[in-house]
């Protein structure tokens, strides 16, 4: 498996920061995912930036519809991200992708 812009463990770590307080608004928790994609460098990461957009916002929803909502897109343009992303990673689950 190839690594993306960081160890596993500063991923990990970012992906449950952006996890936050549930009190948080939805727009809140996507302009934080956003800040943290931004905040990858492209150039060494094999994932688009939606792609990353799209891994945050499930790590923190985790459920495929509601990631769907808070992006304002459709369930397919969902799984075909995840499905790409899956593929760039050469993993075989979202889970991997995530973790």
């Amino acid at each position: 498996m190839r690594e993306c812009c960081e160890p596993k463990s500063d991923r990990q770590e970012q992906l449950l920061a952006l996890k936050g307080a549930p009190t948080q608004s939805d727009d809140a928790r996507i302009a934080a995912s956003r800040i943290a994609v931004e905040s990858q460098t492209p150039h060494k990461c094999p994932l688009s930036p939606r792609q990353l957009e799209v891994l945050a916002c499930l790590a923190q929803e985790g459920v495929e519809k509601k990631v769907a909502v808070a992006l304002q897109c459709s369930i397919h343009t969902i799984h075909e991200h995840l499905r790409r992303a899956r593929r760039r990673l050469c993993v075989d689950t979202t889970l991997a992708c995530i973790v």
